[in-house]
């Protein structure tokens, strides 16, 4: 997957489209999404802060499910926990999920969501 594209096309991904309902097909047996995030408290929508973000996946035939923290991200090391998901591939599962560009991916649509996130709740309110 080249992370170019995929970073060009997740700018151009704006409030009008649920990012949450958008899956990435990383492979030909991978695809992934984010399903939702931990906001931390905030007073102004600038100060939202997503502390912890969730995704699901599909490896083959299997479901899973896994989260990443923020603190990671900015500490440049992105760290899978709360993984579940078919035992059958699990370590396979977790094997690929942790390749560097996988990582990265899941990194580049965490920023876009908690950024989509600041800005629906910057938005005046009909």
């Amino acid at each position: 997957m080249n992370l170019e594209i995929v970073k060009k096309a997740l700018l151009e991904i704006d409030d009008s489209i649920d990012l949450l309902s958008t899956w990435f097909q990383v492979n030909k047996n991978l695809k992934l999404k984010i399903d939702n995030g931990e906001e931390s408290d905030w007073d102004s929508p600038e100060d939202i802060e997503i502390e912890s973000f969730l995704f699901v996946a599909t490896f083959y035939d299997g479901e899973y499910s896994f989260a990443i923290d923020k603190i990671d991200i900015n500490n440049n090391q992105i760290n899978i926990w709360g993984l579940e998901g078919d035992s059958k591939l699990f370590s396979s599962f977790q094997e690929t999920i942790e390749e560097e560009n996988n990582l990265e991916l899941l990194k580049l649509i965490a920023l876009r969501y908690e950024k989509l996130e600041q800005l629906s709740y910057a938005k005046p309110q009909e």
